[in-house]
């Protein structure tokens, strides 16, 4: 009975899930993500095709809490927009104050931690390996965010977007084989920190 269970609700997934797709966030990639996208050749949200849908509910809890962050950590994370979550993409990047400045030593390989602040629950959402690098956060909605990144394929770097959706408990990857990337993106939370 509970294989039923869990066949039935993959089925709806597939045909439930999966609702937004880059091109419906044409105004955000020209407003707060166009720095970005212009480090690209060739970009076009419609060139994005979907490649892995991740169900975060069978994602388990994170080790790290959220006081477990340092106050670094939480200076270049991203809060929503009324402060119920927070999300980490440069823990990896070991930021610390050297001579009253911000200086990295980064990892090789980057986690997402999302923070149900509200709730107190937390996840590492995305796993990143030596290949793949989320650049930038957008929070949509409180319960729609996006990220932005490349991965290196073929002595290229091509963009990638994931769209996390909270309602659904789902996160898809998207992936644009025909956009090269011609120039090094930093995230402006970064501007005060030497990489």
């Amino acid at each position: 009975m509970k294989n039923l269970s869990v066949l039935i609700f993959t089925l709806i997934s597939i045909f439930t899930f999966g609702q937004n797709k880059p091109s419906d966030f044409t105004k955000t990639f020209e407003n707060e993500l166009k720095n970005w996208k212009i480090t690209f050749q060739n970009f076009k949200l419609e060139d994005f095709e979907k490649s892995e849908t991740i169900n975060i509910a069978n994602i388990e809890k994170a080790e790290k809490t959220f006081s477990d962050l340092s106050k670094i950590d939480k200076k270049f994370g991203y809060f929503s927009p009324n402060q119920d979550s927070f999300i980490s993409i440069f823990s990896s990047l070991n930021i610390e104050i050297e001579n009253g400045k911000y200086k990295a030593s980064p990892d090789v390989d980057q986690s997402v931690e999302y923070y149900d602040l509200k709730n107190k629950k937390n996840k590492n959402i995305i796993y990143c390996g030596s290949s793949d690098g989320i650049d930038d956060v957008v929070y949509v909605t409180e319960k729609l965010v996006l990220f932005v990144g490349s991965k290196f394929e073929d002595e290229n770097r091509e963009p990638i977007i994931y769209i996390l959706d909270l309602n659904n408990k789902v996160i898809e990857k998207y992936e644009n084989s025909k956009s090269k990337q011609f120039k090094q993106y930093k995230s402006d939370k970064l501007k005060e920190v030497k990489i």
